[in-house]
Order: structure tokens, then C-alpha cells, then sequence
């Protein structure tokens, strides 16, 4: 799979004009969402999951993991 990692702080990813909404991916672990909330409409999947679970997003797909 090709892929660019792009690292955004604070970037509203569906308030461009024609921009296709990303898959949200968070991957924390329980602790840290408890500490700091959720993320609304991510899919939760844990890190160690992480390589299976992607497999089946579509390739044109843009993933954005928190």
C-alpha cells in the first residue's frame, strides 16, 4: 500500500471546498481517550490491530490516525 504520512495539529479536514472526508483512525489507548475524550465519527482501533484493520479501507482511501 502507498501512503504519505503527513503529521496536522488543529486542521478541520472537511471544511474544504470538494475535499473528500478521511477515514479517522484513533488509535490511543483507553487511558488516554478517558484522559482526553474522542474524537467524533473516528473508528477506534488499537495500535496492535493497526495492520489488519487498514487492510480493508479502500486504497483511494485517505487515513488520518490520531
Amino acid at each position: 500500500m502507498s501512503s504519505r504520512l503527513i503529521g496536522v495539529l488543529g486542521v478541520d479536514f472537511t471544511s474544504a471546498p470538494g475535499a473528500k472526508k478521511p477515514i479517522v483512525i484513533d488509535v490511543r489507548e483507553p487511558r488516554e481517550i478517558t484522559e482526553s475524550g474522542t474524537i467524533p465519527g473516528a473508528l477506534r482501533i488499537p495500535m496492535a490491530k493497526l495492520d489488519t484493520q487498514t487492510a480493508d479501507f479502500p486504497k483511494n482511501a485517505d487515513l488520518v490516525f490520531y
